[in-house]
């Protein structure tokens, strides 16, 4: 079958889908398989996505959606069908794994895809070239009289290192590798794990390990992933790949995995030529993670910080990490040379002018390279979310592409006020960023902006 897949990233962040990534592995070991990355389309979009449609002519069309995506896929979704309505539309992603039962019943939408689609997928696809019913665990579809069936949910793979290796070569990598990741060109992401075994009220991680059957949070062995990296060196290092990127929600979660892992990358002698960063939670970090870590050429860690706050981080959020546990961790990678980065949410219901400005002396304090300051979004099936909901009686909230945008007030601050307070930091974050640039790379830095 001739499939068509799209990443509709019109967010302005140039981002790889690593998930969109292994199931095109897994889809084209039988199906051609072509993928519309909107990352660098999102100004005529439409004219492009009917334009593809009409050159390659698939036998169907597949979207990866999220919440944030929601709008635009039904849009396109909508347009596909409007043009060329014999073709068979499947959505995949956070969103139709959370909310099923709303995305079948969208008239556009032919089948879903909930929980992990690398098998899911292909045998979907397999069934349907052979004219059999797509009975299919993972599988929602609609028959040629509109019923609508729901096949059981296909547990979380167990063994994460039986799926096949995420395939770049769809995406326009020239173009992704030369955008700098903050201070770090030429990266390519990679999963060493999936999942998150934590719970913060905040994150739709939780929603979607209850919603799946098995073991959500799952850990690759290091050396298929240093076997990930030889292969990806030799397709894309003449392209520019020089940083590897761990898209993980949490990196290096098990300290001997990390001992491992570094080891054997160093072994490899791939830090000699390769870079890395990662996610991390500020309790994993100790003097003996940051070294190893270091050793082995990791340059940048991402720290959800969350808040400056001790209640609205643990209290509200969940968090469960302490202000000490956040100034250790930034001593022991200070003492090793790695960089760091704060994320910071502001605009939860019990947040004051107080609490956010909490946040701001943190990050002042402690000196991240960069961070980051983004508005709560109360996603519907968390528990923070869920609770905002129904105490508040917000109704209908739209999540669009838009992420840096208060959809609530808290309960002292209005929209408005939050906007305003949103500016303030950002004049606070451009002073912080070109000092910490010009202080560390000079000359360098201004050719780099």
């Amino acid at each position: 079958m001739k499939i068509l897949l799209i990443d509709p990233n019109l967010s302005g962040m140039i981002s790889q889908n690593v998930g969109l990534a292994y199931v095109i592995s897994s889809v084209e070991q039988r199906h051609r398989v072509k993928l519309l990355d909107l990352t660098f389309q999102s100004k005529r979009y439409n004219e492009y996505i009917l334009a593809q449609i009409e050159r390659e002519k698939p036998d169907l069309v597949g979207l990866s959606v999220t919440s944030f995506s929601l709008r635009v896929s039904m849009e396109i979704s909508e347009l596909i069908k409007r043009r060329c309505s014999e073709i068979r539309i499947i959505w995949g992603g956070g969103y139709p794994t959370l909310f099923p039962e709303e995305s079948i019943s969208s008239p556009s939408i032919d089948a879903i895809c909930i929980g992990e689609g690398e098998i899911s997928a292909l045998e979907y696809l397999n069934r349907l070239e052979d004219g059999s019913e797509p009975n299919v665990e993972g599988i929602w579809y609609k028959d040629k009289k509109g019923l609508v069936h729901k096949n059981r949910l296909r547990p979380f793979e167990e063994n994460i290192d039986n799926m096949p290796f995420p395939n770049w070569d769809h995406w326009k990598m020239d173009k992704h590798l030369e955008k700098n990741l903050y201070f770090v060109p030429g990266a390519v992401k990679f999963l060493a794990s999936r999942g998150c075994p934590y719970s913060c009220s905040f994150c739709s991680n939780d929603a979607i390990r209850k919603s799946i059957p098995g073991r959500y949070y799952r850990q690759r062995t290091p050396q298929n992933i240093i076997e990930e990296i030889k292969i990806n060196e030799s397709r894309y290092w003449e392209k520019g790949f020089r940083v590897i990127h761990f898209a993980d929600e949490i990196f290096g979660l098990n300290y001997e995995f990390l001992k491992d892992f570094c080891r054997l990358f160093k072994k490899e002698g791939l830090d000699k030529k390769f870079s890395w960063c990662c996610a991390t939670r500020a309790d994993v970090i100790t003097e003996d993670w940051a070294r190893t870590a270091a050793d082995s050429g990791c340059v940048w860690i991402w720290l959800g910080i969350e808040s400056g706050d001790d209640y609205v981080r643990n209290g509200v959020y969940k968090k469960n990490i302490t202000g000490d546990q956040i100034i250790g961790a930034v001593s022991c990678l200070r003492n090793n040379g790695i960089a760091y980065n704060f994320s910071i949410m502001v605009g939860c219901p019990e947040d004051t002018r107080e609490t956010i400005e909490k946040s701001i002396r943190l990050a002042k304090a402690l000196k991240p390279a960069t961070f980051d300051v983004s508005f709560y979004q109360p996603l519907p099936k968390t528990e923070l979310g869920a609770e905002i909901l129904r105490t508040m009686k917000v109704r209908d909230i739209v999540f669009d592409r838009h992420v840096d945008y208060p959809r609530i007030r808290t309960k002292s601050l209005s929209i408005s006020d939050l906007n305003k307070i949103m500016w303030k930091i950002r004049l606070i974050k451009l002073y912080m960023f070109l000092f910490v640039g010009l202080k560390s790379k000079k000359i360098v830095f201004i050719l780099d902006i």
